[in-house]
């Protein structure tokens, strides 16, 4: 947000253009529940995403959202496993997500690349969600990234389409500005 320029001063960077993501109120409310944690040995994928060597392990942390009764979404949360930090105590008692932990949930520390697609259900989450095979999901990919350029979570989580939507704003919105929907 601000940046020093030697003999010069301190300055205000530029916004960046950013979209910024919300679940629907409705998914907002639901319930969020622990399925599973456990340390993993990282895949291809995860040594490639988190930057980590197949020695490394992670953390992966198996979530449900549960919305009036019904299976509305799985998310599968994988941070890199050192030992004492993050702990996984740290991970339960600070659960608001996207927070890695409580020690990072300031924005400014951390940036967030996210990746939006449409995905069917498959093994595990066919069978969490309880959904039919070719029933379309949303699948939203997060990689949380420090500004020291250390990767320190990535997540995948699988929405139901008839759960909720996600919307998304582009830019700056003036608050009593007249093109705004509400």
């Amino acid at each position: 947000m601000i940046y020093s320029r030697p003999r010069c001063g301190y300055f205000v960077s530029h916004p960046k253009e950013t979209f910024t993501l919300s679940p629907s109120e409705e998914l907002q409310h639901s319930n969020m529940n622990f399925k599973e944690i456990k340390i993993i040995q990282p895949d291809q994928e995860l040594c490639r995403l988190l930057r980590l060597t197949p020695e490394n392990l992670v953390i992966l942390i198996t979530r449900v959202n549960s919305l009036a009764g019904e299976t509305a979404g799985v998310e599968y949360k994988y941070m890199p496993y050192e030992k004492g930090s993050p702990s996984i105590e740290e991970e339960i008692n600070y659960a608001v997500f996207p927070d890695p932990a409580i020690e990072k949930s300031y924005s400014f520390n951390y940036y967030t690349e996210v990746e939006v697609q449409a995905a069917t259900a498959r093994g595990e989450v066919l069978s969490l969600l309880r959904c039919e095979e070719h029933e379309p999901l949303l699948q939203i990919s997060r990689l949380f990234i420090t500004q020291d350029d250390q990767y320190i979570a990535y997540s995948k989580q699988y929405l139901r389409a008839s759960c909720g939507i996600l919307r998304g704003i582009s830019g700056y919105v003036h608050k009593n500005g007249k093109n705004r929907k509400d």
